[in-house]
């Protein structure tokens, strides 16, 4: 029934308040743990209905690692309310559970905003600059411990999206990116074109990105690839110390 709960509440709102949610209340209900996994594989909640479970939502958000296989689906829900100004979310609740998530959260946070940037018909730099990038200044956690190569390689596929933004949105993730793995980032990179539309942006990212001369052989002809794309773009880009270090690994 809790993955039907959006419908329910709807056709009996009533009915549900007093029959069903008193279950997702984590600190009473022995089933809250079940229901709130259920709900995830079709979370979806109008208005009425968040404002009903929202206490017991955030509540279930701090049990993040409990929620079962499709917990993302809950973190997507939440932060679809929290940028929408009339779900009635607050600062203080969005901290809560942003200091709350462990590092999968981080990344299904990243992804949420990689999703609704690739899903936008429109201007996707006017959605980053606008509602995205000072969502994230306000509630990405800057503590150095939150950060790790799986939240970097999520965030760069972030950026990647970002469009005419892409450098400012770098400056403003620069801090947060730890090294990750060739493999997960060369792809999505020769993919978007970014290093093609501002190379001396994406050197600096796979600088952060790529430590050392820890590339796998099958990454090492992509990687050339990219950097020699980068170079017909920026002729001057070749000097750069950082360029030749990749280049020659």
């Amino acid at each position: 029934m809790a993955a039907k709960l959006s419908n329910l509440f709807a056709i009996a709102p009533d009915w549900t308040s007093q029959s069903l949610l008193p279950s997702l209340r984590w600190e009473t209900s022995n089933e809250a743990r079940d229901l709130w996994s259920a709900y995830a594989w079709v979370a979806r909640a109008g208005p009425n209905l968040l404002a009903a479970i929202k206490d017991d939502f955030i509540s279930a958000l701090e049990k993040y690692p409990e929620l079962g296989e499709r917990r993302s689906h809950l973190v997507y829900l939440f932060l679809a309310a929290s940028i929408d100004a009339n779900a009635g979310i607050t600062h203080e609740e969005i901290q809560i559970v942003m200091a709350n998530l462990p590092e999968d959260g981080l990344v299904d946070v990243a992804d949420f905003f990689e999703n609704r940037l690739g899903n936008s018909e429109g201007d996707r730099s006017g959605a980053w600059k606008n509602i995205y990038l000072p969502w994230l200044r306000d509630y990405w956690p800057k503590a150095e411990e939150r950060s790790s190569t799986k939240t970097s390689i999520a965030l760069v596929r972030c950026l990647i999206k970002t469009g005419g933004t892409f450098p400012e949105a770098l400056q403003w993730a620069e801090e947060f990116l730890r090294p990750g793995t060739a493999d997960a980032v060369l792809w999505h990179v020769q993919k978007s074109g970014i290093h093609q539309s501002w190379p001396a942006d994406t050197l600096k990212m796979l600088t952060i990105m790529i430590p050392g001369n820890i590339v796998e052989n099958w990454n090492r002809q992509k990687l050339q690839e990219i950097l020699n794309q980068m170079q017909e773009t920026d002729q001057n880009i070749a000097r750069d110390q950082r360029f030749q270090r990749l280049y020659g690994l």
